[in-house]
């Protein structure tokens, strides 16, 4: 199975606890993920292997739903561990809720 995961927040440079957990959860996904592939998606280029999608605003809403509407192939599911999904999300999808307040 390929797993897309919305990587944006594990790069930023000044880290809060969002930033922490999407960081510190794909390093733990990364090394349970055999069988499974997965592709990460950054606003940036940070140092590991990466699909770098750059836009200046609305980067996950606008960016990151046009790259998972045209690119071929599609992963089979995506996670999101930032609370926030792309407007247009074509397959299943994940997404981490941190606070209700």
């Amino acid at each position: 199975m390929q797993i897309g995961i919305d990587a944006s927040r594990a790069t930023a440079a000044q880290r809060t606890g969002t930033e922490q957990y999407a960081r510190r959860l794909i390093e733990g996904l990364a090394e349970l993920a055999p069988p499974h592939q997965l592709r990460l998606y950054f606003r940036d280029a940070p140092g590991v292997e990466r699909r770098v999608i750059p836009f200046p605003r609305l980067w996950t809403h606008l960016r990151l739903s046009w790259e998972l509407l045209t690119e071929r192939p599609r992963p089979d599911v995506l996670f999101v561990p930032a609370h926030v999904l792309p407007l247009c999300h074509p397959l299943p999808s994940v997404v981490t809720v941190h606070d209700l307040g």
